[in-house]
């Protein structure tokens, strides 16, 4: 419908023109004809009648020439403009999926980003967990440690008194054995 539309006046600019080339041809015979035949008043007349007729609808067909080439002049403005148009069109389009794809593309990054910090939270807030276990882990062991010293040095006194214990009874021993031994019931 819209080739039909654009056409028509195309078609109606061509056919006017084709028309006024038939005419001038024939105003051309016409001419011949009346010099050929100039002795003849009466033929010289009718054809002076036809030419005046011809001439008339020669000038009214180039007129119609002249508008058919006015309105395709307009007409391949209006395609021309139309050209234009798509092409702003099509280069907007495809801007406009630039625009998508680096909108797109933003977000996957910004996803990206708010993943690591997500990453980056969890594994601080586990190393801060970590480091609170080996502060307490720390503090444990020099508890431990004060543990192990105190009965180390327990260990010791009672090691020593164990000595002393043996030592008295070894000097008891001895005494007894020299001495008067009594039994204890």
């Amino acid at each position: 419908l819209g080739e039909k539309n654009v056409l028509t006046p195309l078609l109606n600019g061509i056919l006017p023109l084709w028309q006024c080339k038939r005419l001038e041809q024939e105003l051309h015979h016409l001419k011949e004809q009346n010099q050929t035949s100039a002795n003849n008043m009466r033929h010289l007349t009718a054809e002076n009648n036809q030419e005046r007729a011809l001439k008339a609808k020669l000038l009214s067909m180039h007129q119609a020439k002249e508008t058919a080439v006015e309105q395709y002049k307009k007409l391949e403005e209006e395609i021309q403009t139309l050209q234009v148009y798509y092409s702003l069109h099509k280069s907007l389009s495809q801007e406009e999926n630039l625009k998508d794809q680096f909108n797109h593309t933003l977000s996957t990054y910004e996803e990206a980003l708010k993943n690591r910090e997500n990453i980056v939270s969890i594994t601080q807030q586990q190393n801060e967990e970590l480091a609170t276990q080996l502060q307490q882990a720390l503090t444990e062991r020099a508890n431990m440690e004060l543990q192990l010293q105190h009965a180390v040095e327990t260990s010791q006194v009672a090691n020593e008194k164990v000595q002393k214990l043996e030592r008295l009874v070894d000097v008891l021993r001895k005494k007894v054995g020299t001495g008067t031994m009594r039994t204890v019931i």
